[in-house]
């Protein structure tokens, strides 16, 4: 997970496989410091065709909302897993294709 240049965004990258992998469908502010991305690992989805066994990267980019108290780092959770992004950090926005 990075904070992109500018602050107003974040990207995440999930690895799976590139024939069905992880959709992310939005996030929710569940406190002013800890945010949850929604995500299907459509790996796991039955109705999903035959998937490739390999590991590809995805990257997903969300804004932050408004809400979030900037003062202390944000914890982003995602798929089980929970991260924590410093606002110091900032990076080079993700080219998008």
């Amino acid at each position: 997970m990075v904070l992109l240049e500018g602050g107003t965004e974040f990207a995440v990258v999930t690895y799976g496989s590139s024939s069905c992998p992880v959709v992310s469908t939005g996030s929710t502010v569940l406190s002013p410091n800890h945010v949850a991305i929604d995500a299907v690992d459509t790996y796991d989805d039955p109705r999903s065709p035959s998937c490739t066994d390999d590991l590809a990267p995805m990257t997903h980019v969300f804004d932050i909302p408004p809400d979030v108290d900037r003062r202390k780092p944000l914890t982003i959770s995602i798929l089980g897993q929970d991260r924590r992004l410093s606002w110091n950090e900032a990076s080079p926005a993700v080219p998008q294709k």
